[in-house]
């Protein structure tokens, strides 16, 4: 897994505003079946991440959660982010090559 391309891939999808940040805007894109792919930080744990997995298992969403906090928020230039969403799908393929 390439992380630097990944996070780097991750910050162009964000100027492109193809990115749905926060957990209560991913889990409505889930259930609208706009996303493609969802990242989760490792260091988020609560009731809501649940409901995200629960939700992108059953829509058969990807789930990336081998990047932390700092590492999300550093590539889109924001702070604590924990939760978010890809709605390209050209972004995404990308994206889930770079991780094999």
């Amino acid at each position: 897994m390439n992380k630097d391309k990944i996070l780097s891939l991750l910050g162009l999808s964000y100027r492109a505003n193809k990115v749905i940040i926060g957990s209560d805007e991913v889990i409505d894109s889930i259930k609208n079946t706009r996303l493609q792919l969802v990242f989760l930080a490792q260091n988020f744990s609560s009731v809501a991440e649940r409901r995200i997995r629960n939700d992108a298992t059953f829509h058969k969403i990807d789930i990336i959660d081998s990047f932390t906090e700092d590492e999300i928020s550093k590539a889109l230039g924001k702070t604590h982010i924990k939760a978010l969403g890809i709605s390209d799908e050209g972004l995404s393929s990308l994206i889930k090559e770079a991780v094999k």
